[in-house]
């Protein structure tokens, strides 16, 4: 008797977020003495995916090729995105053939590889597949991929322009239309609604960090990390003890982070950078400062322990992981999406905002390093969640998927 298979689904993105998620439900599902199938984006077939190894099959996910893509003024896609609805079609979903080619190869992949439930991560078109198809699904998230469905528009603040209620109601009335035809290239009559409400949804959030606020329906089951096998992180002797420490994680050139970096070496307090993008003349310029650079991941867990205080660039898992951890931080977000999770911390007190254009960063590190309004909102948030709560969700989530959702 061959053993229950669930497909993990991955078609946008390129962050290591993705693989952190997909590789600790690949263990869990495993676990339960079943079995996973992954399927990825093509770039990523090249490079090594934790937890798709072994028994895990591998294989390039269906690329959804529109004849012409969303065009309208403005530039790059997010500054011109009225609401998430505006994503999907700058990512294809403008052109219902191409999305019936893609979703005809992903029932092909399902037919072939059986599985009993699909895990979608940022996987439109095969949760579209999933819902055709009648297979059960499961939708892991952090919120931003699984808007409501009156598609809320993103804020003005968010999308670093204004917005336009008429041409978010058309990019909405766009989308519907070719979910519509989509539905009907295969006999079925097919909605909006229909199509988000098909998976359960399981967010690697928690309802305070959610860029659409607390949902019912939602299972909230915190962070997925990548970070146990990780090495410790280091704090110079140059700051002094009695100084908070700050854990920071950042990307992005120097123009952009130095600022803050700047001003936590002038306030002389113990640093564990993590910055990816950091050049050997960043590395040099730090390297006898207060201030101990790395370019590759420390052990968050460990980091976020020992640290008083967290800077961040805005990914949604070490934000969240933040706030649970109890810790003040300062955000500085690169794009519309990373600005919204911002925006909700920020407007629960437990954290402050910072981007260039908003003028010279000390004065908000003097904040961050002296409000301690900042912690304890963060705190009062963490209490609301224990950990055996955030485990329970998840693990509710593996067993409905590795049991085809049958009860």
């Amino acid at each position: 008797m061959s053993r229950r298979r669930v497909l993990l689904a991955w078609e946008q993105g390129r962050h290591l977020g993705h693989v952190a998620r997909l590789a600790e439900m690949d263990a869990l599902i495993k676990a339960r003495h079943a079995e996973s199938t992954w399927v990825v984006p093509h770039a990523q077939l090249a490079h090594p995916l934790p937890g798709a190894t072994g028994s895990s099959p591998l294989h390039p996910a269906p690329v959804l090729q529109p004849r012409k893509t969303f065009a309208v003024a403005g530039s790059p896609a997010f500054a011109r995105a009225n609401s998430f609805a505006d994503i999907l079609l700058e990512q294809g979903f403008t052109d219902p053939q191409a999305v019936t080619v893609a979703v005809n190869q992903w029932l092909k992949l399902f037919e072939s590889i059986r599985p009993v439930a699909i895990l979608c991560d940022y996987a439109p078109v095969a949760q579209l597949a999933a819902c055709l198809g009648n297979v059960p699904a499961t939708q892991l998230t952090n919120g931003f991929d699984a808007p409501p469905v009156e598609f809320p528009a993103f804020d003005d603040h968010a999308r670093g322009s204004p917005g336009d209620d008429a041409a978010r109601s058309h990019g909405i009335e766009r989308l519907s239309e070719t979910i519509r035809r989509v539905g009907q290239d295969f006999g079925v009559e097919l909605g909006l609604a229909q199509f988000l409400a098909w998976p359960a949804t399981l967010s690697d959030a928690i309802p305070e960090t959610d860029p659409y606020g607390e949902r019912s329906g939602f299972s909230y089951a915190g962070p997925f990390t990548l970070s146990s096998a990780a090495p410790a992180p280091g704090w110079t002797s140059s700051g002094e003890r009695s100084a908070k420490r700050v854990y920071a994680y950042l990307r992005g050139s120097m123009g952009r982070v130095g600022p803050v970096l700047e001003a936590l070496r002038l306030a002389g307090n113990a640093t564990c950078c993590v910055w990816p993008d950091a050049t050997e003349m960043a590395l040099r310029h730090y390297s006898d400062s207060c201030i101990q650079m790395h370019r590759s991941p420390v052990n968050l867990t460990a980091a976020l322990e020992q640290a008083d205080l967290v800077v961040n660039y805005g990914s949604a898992s070490v934000l969240c992981s933040a706030v649970l951890a109890g810790k003040a931080q300062l955000m500085m977000p690169m794009d519309a999406e990373k600005l919204m999770f911002a925006r909700r911390v920020e407007s629960q007190g437990a954290g402050i905002i910072w981007m260039p254009q908003m003028g010279a960063a000390a004065a908000s590190v003097q904040r961050l390093l002296h409000d301690e309004s900042l912690g304890a909102a963060a705190g009062a948030i963490a209490r609301r969640h224990s950990p055996a709560q955030l485990i329970q969700a998840r693990d509710a989530a593996v067993e409905a998927l590795v049991s085809g959702f049958r009860t």
